[in-house]
């Protein structure tokens, strides 16, 4: 257990704490983690950018063979993303959970194309 500065008062706190014990400030002291979403490249689809989604938010767009890294606080997440074709038409979208665990320091989602539509593949936690 590490001792840590309260952001509002400066009393010295626990950093398991939810609130202060001084001034009942809560402590959000969840971290953000490095999500990395690579677009595995495949012949399918190549020339579709896919638009990705995090919790509803459009966090950027990915060409064929293309990574991105976000941000993204630990917890349960929603992880959307949707095929535009080169005529811009939304053609397929999928969502699924991103998870980031406590312990998580880097997290990695790879993501494809199929004939059957956007596919999830391997989520790597380091």
């Amino acid at each position: 257990m590490a001792m840590i500065k309260c952001p509002e008062c400066g009393h010295e706190i626990s950093d398991s704490a939810v609130t202060c014990p001084n001034c009942g400030f809560p402590l959000n002291l969840k971290k953000e983690i490095p999500v990395t979403v690579r677009r595995l490249k495949k012949s399918t689809a190549s020339l579709c950018k896919f638009v990705v989604y995090v919790d509803g938010m459009m966090a950027g767009e990915l060409k064929n063979g293309q990574e991105m890294t976000i941000n993204v606080s630990q917890g349960n997440h929603e992880l959307s993303v949707e095929s535009i074709s080169v005529l811009g038409l939304a053609q397929t979208s999928s969502t699924g959970p991103l998870i980031i665990p406590d312990n998580a320091n880097k997290v990695t989602v790879e993501i494809f194309a199929a004939f059957t539509g956007i596919k999830f593949g391997d989520m790597f936690v380091e």
